[in-house]
């Protein structure tokens, strides 16, 4: 796993190669009015003044990623779930379409039946926070009820219970993972995967910013379309 400098690196490589050119410039604003602000209020003359996004506690969006990723050579595409006013007042919307992006197949080459099943994950961010989605839950008709996550915010308690459970080979291979075998009887569904669950209920944010992963880039057309990310918006 890089580190945050190691990717603030990438990502100013990125830039230098004409990658996402508009938030660049936006980046480097922000930049000059955070190093401007601590210029007015440092005591010491020696202050060095920032310019440089490594080192720096600059927040960046699904913008800034999908340019990473796609200086990295990886084709990606962003979708903006803008702020909803469905019944329940969570973004039904943006559940469903992840729930079909993971259930998109794709038929194997000389075969007819042997279906090939989107598992890549998905970057998610929403005020200044961003998770990785694995997966989606649903219910007995098929509804999402539920994003399986990789959050950082996790208490290491609760990962290291998940991990644990995964080492052991307490949950059965064959099996879904909802299912555990009976060595593991003392330990339930929602102690183990508690830290990977979000209720479809806490969706409530205005609005929603997704990276979804589309393959590697093959031709000089791709890495021009991945110089300016490209957008796809969610009807609601």
């Amino acid at each position: 796993m890089p580190s945050i400098w190691k990717l603030q690196t990438l990502l100013e490589s990125a830039w230098q190669s004409g990658f996402d050119p508009i938030g660049h410039c936006q980046i480097a604003d922000v930049l000059s009015s955070m190093n401007t602000q601590a210029q007015a209020t440092s005591s010491s003359s020696s202050e060095l003044s920032r310019s440089s996004l490594c080192d720096s506690t600059v927040w960046l969006g699904a913008t800034d990623v999908a340019a990473l990723l796609g200086y990295l050579g990886v084709k990606c595409c962003i979708v903006d779930c803008p702020e909803s006013h469905q019944t329940g007042g969570y973004h039904r919307n943006l559940l469903k379409h992840l729930l079909q992006y993971f259930k998109l197949t794709e038929i194997t080459p000389g075969s007819s039946n042997t279906p090939a099943v989107q598992t890549l994950p998905v970057y998610l961010q929403y005020e200044g926070h961003s998770l990785v989605v694995v997966g989606v839950e649903v219910d007995s008709s098929d509804e999402p009820i539920a994003l399986m996550l990789l959050d950082p915010s996790a208490s290491p308690a609760a990962m290291r219970c998940l991990t644990q459970v995964l080492v052991d080979e307490r949950i059965r291979p064959d099996q879904s993972i909802s299912i555990l075998s009976e060595s593991a009887s003392s330990t339930t569904w929602s102690q183990v995967m508690g830290a990977m669950r979000m209720d479809a209920s806490k969706f409530k944010n205005r609005s929603y910013q997704l990276i979804q992963v589309d393959g590697l880039q093959e031709t000089e057309e791709d890495i021009q379309d991945a110089m300016i990310p490209e957008n796809i918006r969610i009807i609601l």
